[in-house]
């Protein structure tokens, strides 16, 4: 579940304001209403002023009932429903020692509801490493340069946040949407480096997607039917990767980053067992396949290969294991979703 509350005491007080042009101007907006304006309405019962807050300078910080009143929903939210996950878009946890006795509160309900075993997420932005292991950390739109040592989280959204109907309109196979090929990559960088990935496909006010929205989730869908098993229940490697496509770290940063990475970028993950690396170019190689990763003179040494297939491609590959790298001959592109990445399965000894 995700939990914005904290941030209305500051997203909400255009409420109070007006429209400054038009038939409307200076019409008061929501925010003047109070609990005896809704005698007859259906709001009836309700007041706004709980909803909207008071009207108070933008630098204001929030009021003791503020404060209580979102403790006391997100209290009654966890009892009611018990979350596995509980978001906060926030940096940190929310309005000081109340987000603090919050995720105190969560992580006590969640051991009492599971028999004393931890099975929590409790999501934040903004991390430093010395709080990393008590969170899970939030990248929004975002992405990390390296394997982080605790589980964290990478999401963003196909376009806005909320269905924006001119990203749908414009020219080209997917429109202004992320294109799979990015979401892919996304997803592969994120999981070689510990990380969860969360996709937003934002719907239109009826409820379903456009085809636009449709026509990049069935590439994504077409890729992960072939390629899931080097995704799905893996563990990061010894390292994340290798090439030459660099990405910037931080909130906000993920896409430009992902232009830079092509077919000689490599990621890695693995199975719990160590028994298999996942080598994920994010494109399709042409001819021989150079993995520096692999060679038995690397340094983490990786240890000896026993067999070497290609996710998807039926067929033996001849592939040889030198000091310097694996070596391995690919076959053509067999299908237009092997241009988003092709994963090799490496068995080792």
């Amino acid at each position: 579940m995700t939990v914005h509350q904290a941030r209305n005491w500051w997203w909400f007080q255009p409420s109070h304001g007006a429209d400054k042009l038009g038939a409307l101007a200076g019409v008061p907006y929501d925010g003047v209403l109070t609990a005896a304006d809704g005698k007859g309405q259906w709001w009836q019962g309700l007041n706004p002023q709980r909803l909207y807050c008071v009207k108070h300078p933008g630098d204001a910080l929030p009021d003791v009932s503020y404060v209580k009143n979102f403790y006391d929903r997100t209290r009654d939210l966890i009892d009611q429903h018990d979350p596995d996950l509980l978001h906060f878009d926030d940096s940190l946890l929310p309005l000081g020692w109340d987000g603090m006795n919050i995720g105190a509160y969560f992580y006590n309900h969640n051991l009492l509801t599971h028999g004393g075993k931890l099975e929590a997420v409790l999501n934040v932005k903004d991390v430093p490493d010395r709080l990393a292991k008590a969170v899970v950390a939030d990248y929004e739109a975002g992405l990390t340069s390296g394997i982080i040592p605790y589980a964290w989280q990478s999401e963003t959204c196909i376009g806005t946040w909320h269905y924006l109907r001119a990203l749908y309109e414009k020219d080209g196979e997917y429109g202004a949407y992320l294109p799979p090929r990015d979401v892919i990559h996304w997803l592969v960088d994120t999981v070689s480096k510990n990380g969860t990935f969360v996709l937003n496909v934002p719907g239109k006010p009826d409820g379903t997607i456009d085809s636009k929205e449709i026509a990049v989730l069935d590439q994504v869908t077409a890729w992960m039917k072939v390629n899931g098993e080097a995704i799905y229940s893996t563990r990061p490697w010894k390292v994340y990767g290798e090439g030459p496509g660099k990405i910037e770290a931080g909130a906000y940063r993920a896409r430009h980053s992902l232009r830079n990475l092509g077919a000689a970028d490599i990621r890695f993950t693995r199975s719990k067992d160590s028994k298999v690396v996942y080598a994920i170019f994010l494109g399709w190689p042409e001819g021989e396949a150079l993995i520096k990763s692999l060679g038995t003179a690397s340094q983490p040494e990786p240890g000896k290969i026993l067999h070497v297939e290609i996710l998807g491609a039926a067929g033996k590959l001849k592939w040889k294991q030198t000091p310097e790298a694996l070596r391995v001959g690919l076959p053509s592109q067999p299908n237009p979703a092997g241009a988003y990445g092709a994963a090799l399965k490496v068995s080792l000894a």
